[in-house]
């Protein structure tokens, strides 16, 4: 019979995640049922969800790629209200930061995330390629790659998001 030592074998790793995946889920659940009664923290459930869609992630890779879309939009909807926290700090109309080119700023943040999806994962297949490639290491690479999406994502859509700020701002002083 295998055992299921994780430290000798890494391939249990992806049972370990999987389970995990089942207590998050479970927690997740449970919290969003609390929240429901008790108004008090919203911010918890949200952060739970990301550390499910992590875990999740290291489980079953494919998930990444799935993921993608996603991140690009939650980058955007961030990059989006910190444009209207900063145009609301210089006493500009926050109307304006709604209409800034969010589809542009949403396909480049897509864009940027996918890239950064597929230059982690050829990483990952630089390192599975090697002669000394172990079972543990490469069930990081998928929620670094989430990660690293939605990193780039954010970068780009607020790169985009506040550059067409400015030009309208320039376009309404002339």
């Amino acid at each position: 019979m295998p055992s299921l030592n994780i430290t000798s074998n890494g391939e249990n790793l992806l049972y370990v995640f999987g389970v995990l995946t089942a207590v998050v889920l479970v927690v997740h659940f449970g919290i969003a049922q609390m929240c429901r009664k008790l108004k008090g923290f919203k911010q918890f459930p949200g952060l739970l969800a990301a550390v499910l869609l992590l875990v999740a992630a290291a489980h079953w890779c494919p998930f990444t790629f799935f993921l993608i879309p996603a991140s690009g939009v939650q980058a955007t909807s961030i990059a989006l209200k910190l444009a209207e926290q900063a145009m609301a700090a210089q006493g500009s109309e926050i109307q304006h930061a709604r209409t800034i080119h969010i589809g542009k700023a949403l396909s480049c943040a897509t864009l940027a995330a996918t890239g950064a999806v597929s230059f982690v994962w050829w990483i990952r297949q630089s390192y599975m390629m090697s002669n000394n490639a172990g079972m543990h290491f490469p069930f990081l690479f998928p929620p670094a790659a989430i990660l690293a999406g939605f990193g780039a994502a954010l970068l780009v859509s607020s790169v985009v998001i506040r550059s067409a700020s400015r030009c309208r701002q320039r376009i309404e002083l002339m």
